[in-house]
């Protein structure tokens, strides 16, 4: 055991220039200074109070105490950092849910605005060629020595009311009179826009096939008919202008209100030959 103070009497040992071997004070002088290097430095790493004992040739790594030091989590510090990051992934998760949300509005708004730009356009273009060609066309011998009866169009058709507009027109410039019928079909909202349209027999024979449906987020559709005076008239065939009124509502409802949105336009029409 080496301890502070220990003395040894040192002679420097000398080689003799014969080859006889060294005396083995110069041996002991080494050992005794790795000894007190060894005895220094687990001063330096060894907690207060307790008692070193080193072997001698047994080496010292400064890592030795300083990693029993080192601890684990405590049960207490896991729950307080598992209940953080919970709640903010919660946080994150709702802003993300609340985003997609919106987005989904914004599209479906967007989609009720476009059809509703869609259909109003289809239907104020044709319904400016109702009455073309008018009567006054064709010469009247003409017309009945023809026998056809698609060359002249008779315009706004009676049969026309509130949720409900034909009429009569060459809405294609192509020389035929074409057949054009817009109607709201449903008791209840979304109602569905349907249109038919094709060019009339020589024979007058309106043309056949089903109507095809434009829009089904149709929340109200209504015809309105103006005669030449501008007042309302219920004998469309008198009309000289049509008011449509559209609203159109969204596919699915506002999540916290429950309620649907809507976009309504009201455009009024007068064809160029009624």
């Amino acid at each position: 055991w080496a301890r502070p103070g220990l003395s040894f009497p040192l002679q420097r040992a000398h080689a003799p220039s014969n080859g006889v071997p060294a005396t083995p004070f110069g041996h002991e002088h080494a050992l005794k200074r790795k000894i007190l290097r060894q005895v220094a430095l687990l001063r330096r790493v060894q907690p207060p109070g307790e008692k070193c004992g080193l072997v001698l040739g047994e080496t010292v790594s400064p890592m030795t105490h300083a990693t029993a030091k080192v601890r684990g989590f405590s049960l207490l510090e896991l729950i307080v950092v598992l209940g953080l990051v919970s709640a903010i992934l919660g946080a994150v998760f709702s802003t993300l849910s609340e985003g997609g949300r919106v987005s989904m509005l914004g599209r479906a708004e967007s989609e009720m605005r476009q059809q509703l730009r869609d259909v109003l356009t289809l239907m104020v273009k044709e319904l400016r060629h109702a009455g073309f060609p008018p009567p006054n066309t064709y010469d009247g011998h003409y017309l009945q020595s023809s026998g056809r009866l698609n060359l002249v169009s008779s315009g706004i058709l009676a049969g026309s009311h509130s949720s409900k507009l034909m009429f009569t027109g060459d809405i294609n410039a192509d020389n035929r009179v074409d057949y054009v019928e817009y109607a709201v079909s449903g008791a209840a909202p979304p109602r569905t826009l349907t249109r038919r349209a094709g060019p009339i027999g020589e024979a007058g024979t309106l043309p056949g096939g089903s109507a095809q449906p434009l829009s089904r987020l149709i929340e109200s559709c209504r015809f309105t008919y103006f005669d030449a005076a501008g007042a309302v008239t219920s004998n469309a065939s008198e009309a000289a202008t049509i008011r449509i009124d559209l609203t159109m509502r969204s596919r699915d409802p506002d999540g916290p209100s429950n309620r649907y949105r809507t976009v309504s336009r009201s455009v009024r029409v007068k064809p160029l030959n009624l």
